[in-house]
């Protein structure tokens, strides 16, 4: 043939969709232009369709490969007919590598979609996992941090005191630096503030400077932990380290365990704390008293005059400073300080026996406690600080004998850390109910002078009584549904219905050692009751 080698090529893939029946338009006007304008193209053409027709005639040409081109004599044939299976060869596996691609892509997408769906699951365990290590971790960080530099802070104090002895008549802010946050207000109960001096941020911030107080009671949190309560009139400098001087009024402070070495300049004395709640107040005539609540603390004195001298101070004592140094031994009065304040319930307690109070602040992992805080301490469950009792239940003057746990509603449930339990592969409340019964109570295996209680819904109207050493009950204190003294955790519980209600909490509080606690209260479900560890003063 005349016709060159591409264009009987190009000429040839026509001819193959012409016979496949998939050529369009275009191609087709364009192979009827060259049949009809070249010769050659036409003879082409006649030589591929007698081609066509004789493998038709020899073979199934939906299989190309199957005549073996060496056999035909003629090489036009031959070299045609080769092509043809080398396209047929190339355009099946195309097809098989394209389904093969497709089949790939749905595996690694089903794959993907399962590993996702793994790596979610234990992302979530870990993240539960991890927030329970952390939380240890923080708390054994935070007490090594802070027993490190107690002593060293403990000689820091000395000196800067000396320093603002020392230049009395300037200033007793701290000037360097003048706006550094040390405390935070967290309840104040008809506060007014003197607007000369500074004052708390709106958000409650406080920083390092004077505050006066001119009425009210203010409560306020160091960042050490250490907790005042503060009753007007008074004036006070918040120091760095958490540390403070009274320069008039008073403070009931509430030490906790990390915080020990917490510094109160006062008049002509200085108070240095070694793990107490004690009470300071200055005069008009920079007289100073300390009153020991619990624990001991130093008392350095004549710091003004000279004549310095140091004294220990217990538990259960108090001392008279005047100002010229000279200590005296005084009563102490437990209720002289304002120990604690609510603005909300506009509840003041001066250290009364037999308290309720709220109880809002618990951290709870997985239905289980992790830690609660009152009155400026944490309470770690994993570090043993929180004891468990034994809870019965009564009607009719009779106790009530329960099943063997678990069970979703028995006494032993309240003597536990749970808020929830599984039973049957289901989770529920782990509740003591006082549904259709007299009342419960729970015993410790010591006295205990605090006793928390956690209850679901905070709806139950009823009394707490405390039960005293000698077995005899104490006054009947009110429980309001809605109201004082249940406190909102918002920690979230299942209720009867398997609906949400929130957990809430309360304390009991007394002056006096106690075996435990009487709930007389109708449907009030108990989740957790508990106390702090052994306390050895209670138990001599």
């Amino acid at each position: 043939m005349s016709t060159d080698k591409n264009k009987q090529h190009e000429l040839s893939h026509i001819l193959v969709d012409l016979l496949e029946g998939t050529i369009d338009e275009e191609r087709f006007n364009q192979l009827q232009n060259q049949i009809a304008n070249d010769q050659s193209g036409l003879a082409y053409y006649v030589e591929f369709m007698a081609l066509w027709a004789y493998l038709d005639q020899i073979c199934d040409t939906s299989d190309m490969s199957s005549p073996d081109p060496t056999e035909l004599n003629d090489p036009l044939t031959a070299a045609l007919l080769r092509e043809a299976i080398e396209h047929d060869e190339k355009v099946r596996a195309d097809k098989a590598a394209e389904e093969a691609s497709r089949q790939a892509a749905v595996r690694k997408a089903q794959v993907e979609k399962e590993a996702a769906k793994a790596f979610k699951e234990f992302k979530e365990q870990e993240r539960r996992r991890q927030e329970k290590l952390a939380y240890k971790r923080y708390k054994a960080r935070q007490r090594k941090l802070i027993f490190g530099i107690t002593s060293l802070a403990a000689s820091l104090i000395f000196v800067v005191s000396a320093w603002i002895i020392h230049n009395k008549s300037k200033p007793s802010v701290i000037s360097s630096p003048a706006l550094t946050i040390v405390a935070q207000l967290t309840d104040e109960l008809g506060a007014i503030w003197d607007r000369t001096k500074q004052i708390p941020d709106e958000d409650g911030q406080m920083r390092q400077s004077t505050y006066r107080l001119n009425a009210g009671y203010v409560s306020i949190l160091f960042h050490g932990g250490v907790k005042i309560t503060v009753e007007a009139p008074a004036e006070l400098s918040l120091f760095g380290g958490g540390n403070m001087e009274l320069f008039r009024g008073r403070i009931y402070a509430v030490v906790p365990e990390e915080a020990h070495g917490f510094t109160v300049m006062a008049g002509n004395s200085k108070v240095v704390d070694l793990g107490t709640e004690f009470g300071v107040e200055v005069d008009e005539k920079n007289n100073t008293q300390l009153h020991v609540i619990k624990g001991r603390t130093m008392l350095f004195t004549g710091l003004l005059t000279g004549k310095k001298s140091q004294v220990n101070v217990d538990e259960g004592t108090a001392k008279n400073v005047n100002r010229d140094g000279l200590v005296t031994n005084v009563p102490v009065v437990k209720k002289k300080f304002v120990r604690r304040i609510n603005a909300k319930s506009n509840f003041i307690w001066k250290g009364q026996s037999d308290l309720l109070s709220e109880l809002p602040d618990v951290i709870v992992v997985d239905g289980a406690i992790m830690s609660l805080t009152f009155a400026g301490r944490d309470y770690v469950v994993a570090d043993g600080d929180l004891v468990v009792g034994t809870t019965t239940r009564w009607a009719n003057g009779k106790q009530v004998v329960d099943p063997a746990p678990p069970a979703v509603d028995i006494g032993a449930n309240a003597d536990n850390f749970l808020f929830e339990s599984v039973i049957d592969g289901a989770r529920h409340t782990d509740i003591s109910s006082l549904d259709g019964l007299d009342y419960q109570e729970t015993v410790f295996p010591f006295l205990v002078s605090a006793i928390f209680v956690f209850e679901r819904g905070g709806n139950d109207n009823g009394t707490v009584q405390a039960i005293l050493a000698d077995g005899s009950l104490g006054a009947a204190l009110t429980l309001t549904g809605g109201g004082a003294p249940y406190a909102d955790t918002g920690i979230s519980v299942l209720d009867r219905k398997g609906q949400s209600q929130n957990a809430y909490g309360y304390v009991l509080t007394t002056d006096v050692p106690i075996k435990g606690l009487r709930i007389t209260a109708t449907k009030h479900d108990s989740l957790s009751i508990s106390a702090p560890n052994q306390e050895p003063a209670l138990n001599r």
